[in-house]
């Protein structure tokens, strides 16, 4: 499950963002009118759709998103590739790849030293697909009452609960150290500072706009 089309917006799933339990809450409302249909997946809906597809074919709909603190995202995004064996998925984007391809299996910290020796943002290139000024961010972080928030606004609906479970797919988590954090966000701040503070919790300028944020999109 990733990228929806909902009756009156666009859901896109940015990588480790929760998309297999937000696809779960949104079908379980009957919020999910269909999927996109591309020739790469011979006329199905294909789960990791263009964004620019998107677009093309609903641009006059609010869309909205999930992220993630770029040091918790850069944890989740080691973990997983070391829980299915580092392999890479099929529709793998370049941002991706540039990360995969430094990888050390063994240690998180040099996996980020790498990163960061090659290319000055890495996290926000992941996201910077997904993203422009048009749409509705919601963070990771106390995510249930974003999403609630957003839908009630663009779908006009009460979400039921007892459909969100947001349990991490990841087994066993790697966390890397604080040198390897203050390394992160010394390069990624400048972008996510917007919505984060250095210690994963949620800026208190995002806390206060997000409704004048979500307002300014609908």
């Amino acid at each position: 499950m990733t990228t929806f089309r909902c009756k009156n917006s666009v859901y896109i799933h940015l990588p480790k963002t929760a998309g297999n339990a937000i696809g779960r809450l949104l079908g379980k409302n009957g919020l999910v009118n269909h999927g996109y249909v591309t020739p790469r997946m011979n006329g199905q809906v294909d789960p990791h759709t263009n964004v620019s597809q998107i677009y093309a074919e609903d641009q006059n709909l609010p869309r909205w998103t999930v992220f993630r603190h770029p040091m918790s995202w850069f944890e989740s995004y080691w973990s997983y590739k070391r829980q299915v064996g580092w392999a890479r998925g099929p529709t793998q984007k370049s941002a991706l790849n540039f990360i995969d391809d430094r990888i050390d299996r063994d240690s998180i910290d040099e996996t980020v030293k790498r990163c960061y020796a090659a290319k000055s943002t890495v996290v926000q290139d992941v996201y910077a697909e997904y993203w422009d000024s048009l749409t509705i961010i919601a963070l990771q972080e106390n995510l249930y009452e974003y999403i609630e928030t957003i839908v009630e606004q663009v779908e006009g609906v009460k979400l039921d609960k007892q459909y969100w479970s947001a349990a991490n797919s990841t087994a066993k988590k790697f966390h890397m150290s604080d040198a390897s954090g203050d390394l992160v966000w010394s390069n990624e701040s400048r972008f996510f500072s917007t919505y984060y503070n250095r210690d994963k919790s949620i800026s208190d300028s995002w806390l206060s706009n997000f409704k004048t944020h979500l307002k300014e999109r609908v």
